[in-house]
């Protein structure tokens, strides 16, 4: 060890016994150093993955976030869309969560008016046997609710997407049940945006793919064209 005086006087008044002093060479990356229940020097190894460090008042001590670190949304995964095809969120999409939430922002298709569409992935991505629509409304001619539908090939979420400078979307999903194997995987949503087609239009899309199985994986993309950019991040909702 090498210190200089200042540093050594931090020291100035500690009473230390050897056993605790050692307790710093096995510090690892991640632990800390922290007093114990008998007021001694006590070292706590780093938690695991998405983990935080709870207190309940007198000591502390990792915990899982969903269990006992906060009742909420658990970020699980972002994926930023740069001229891609599809974006694909696959974390942690099982039982750990009952109902999981997906917030899309930023969203500009590379083709003008696309629309963008979501789908499952069951064994594999499905583009076949999806059931929904979307109702919507605009402030362009005609001012009211419209139905849409017949987009057996995915979940239609937004419609019509601009992609002038002016011009953005975004949507929410919220899906349940993904781990059942007998039964479907609802999915209801809302977004809103802007394009040069209908002005600023905001709507409320659900369904699913008739297909039963564990969902393991949400892909969106456009039906048209790659997702010029956009931002979509996974988020799982604690059960207590």
């Amino acid at each position: 060890v090498t210190s200089s005086t200042a540093e050594l006087n931090i020291l100035d008044g500690v009473t230390a016994t050897a056993t605790e002093i050692n307790k710093l060479d096995a510090v690892s990356r991640g632990s800390l150093i922290y007093g114990n229940a008998s007021a001694e020097t006590a070292l706590l190894t780093k938690g695991s993955a998405n983990q935080v460090l709870t207190s309940d008042g007198t000591d502390i001590a990792w915990a899982n976030a969903a269990a006992g670190g906060t009742s909420g949304m658990q970020i699980l995964s972002t994926v930023t869309a740069s001229n891609s095809a599809t974006v694909d969120l696959e974390t942690t999409l099982d039982s750990t969560y009952d109902y999981y939430i997906i917030l899309c922002s930023d969203i500009v298709p590379v083709t003008d008016n696309a629309n963008m569409i979501m789908r499952y992935k069951i064994g594999s991505y499905l583009n076949s046997n999806y059931e929904g629509n979307l109702i919507y409304t605009y402030d362009g001619t005609g001012n009211h609710p419209t139905n849409e539908n017949g987009f057996a090939s995915g979940l239609l979420c937004l419609r019509s997407c601009g992609n002038a400078s002016d011009e953005v979307g975004m949507f929410q999903a919220n899906i349940a049940n993904v781990h059942d194997t007998g039964r479907i995987t609802p999915m209801y949503g809302f977004g809103a945006m802007k394009n040069s087609y209908d002005g600023y239009q905001g709507g409320w899309a659900q369904g699913a793919n008739t297909a039963t199985g564990a969902v393991t994986g949400i892909r969106f993309l456009m039906d048209s064209g790659n997702i010029s950019s956009g931002v979509f991040r996974l988020y799982g909702v604690a059960k207590s």
